[in-house]
Order: C-alpha cells, then structure tokens, then sequence
C-alpha cells in the first residue's frame, strides 16, 4: 500500500495527504491510534457493564468473536503487514494489561475455584496470544467461535 494508494481511495491529492502526514508510517501510526482508541471504548463498552465474572467473561470474549470475524482484524494486516506486525509486537504489552483489567474479576475467581493465587499477567498474556493467533491463522466461520472454543477450554481446567 502505498501513499497514492491511501490518496486515491480517500479521493484526495497525495499532496494533500503529506500536508497532514509526514509519511505513510506517520499516517499509519494515526490509523492505528484512533482504531485502538475506537476499539478500547467499544471493549470496555462491552465488558464493564458485567459485575458477574463469567457473564464478564462472555462480554470479552463475544466481543472479540465478533471483531475478529469482522473485515477490519485481517485487513489491515493483508494491506500493510510489515506494518502490522510490528505494531501487534509494539502494542502486545498494553494489550495484556488490558486484557488483565478487564477479566481481573475472572482471574480472581479462577483462583478462588483453583485454591491459590494464578498469575494474572500469564493468564493475560496467554489469552493475548490466543487472540493474535486467530488474527494470523482464522478459523473458519462454519467452525466453532473464539469465544466459545476458550469458554469449553477454561471449563475443562476446572
């Protein structure tokens, strides 16, 4: 994907483009800001309203289900993936904090039915990686969902 590219599709002048971006890495890291910026509000949306961990966890991990079936997980990455990757390593760290924020109630519980303290940064991380590999290798849509591949792995470590 080149600047004329992104100029043509937005149908303005390349020019243009360049009196509010320096580059395309300048334009990209924008993108990546306001769609992280958009996604972060739509997830919090999602997930906060649930007090209860597992209805919690359900909101998490719909939410994903639906984004990660969604155009917008893999096109970025098909259109620029050089890209792409280095802002899912650049991005990965604050995504697992995310991640264990906002299922911090779950962990919590998870510990609870476990009898002791389960690193939450692992279980973060790991749930992370999960969902980046869905992005890298998807599953079929006449296949089972994300969210409901995870839910049976977690009632099965109970």
């Amino acid at each position: 994907m080149s600047i004329q590219d992104i100029a043509v599709e937005a149908d303005i002048a390349r020019g243009t483009l360049y009196r509010y971006f320096s580059s395309k890495i300048a334009l990209l890291d924008a993108y990546t800001d306001f769609m992280r910026s958009s996604f972060d509000a739509a997830l919090h949306a999602a997930v906060d309203p649930h007090d209860d961990p597992q209805l919690r966890l359900e909101a998490f991990l719909g939410f994903f289900d639906r984004y990660l079936n969604s155009e917008q997980a893999r096109s970025f990455l098909e259109a620029e993936p050089e890209f792409a990757l280095g802002y899912f390593r650049r991005a990965f760290d604050g995504g697992v904090a995310k991640t264990r924020d906002a299922l911090g109630p779950v962990f919590d519980l998870w510990s609870a039915k476990a009898g002791r303290a389960l690193d939450h940064g692992l279980l973060a991380e790991v749930i992370m990686r999960f969902l980046l590999s869905h992005v890298l290798v998807p599953v079929p849509h006449d296949e089972k969902g994300l969210a409901q591949r995870l839910m049976e792995f977690v009632s099965q470590q109970r």
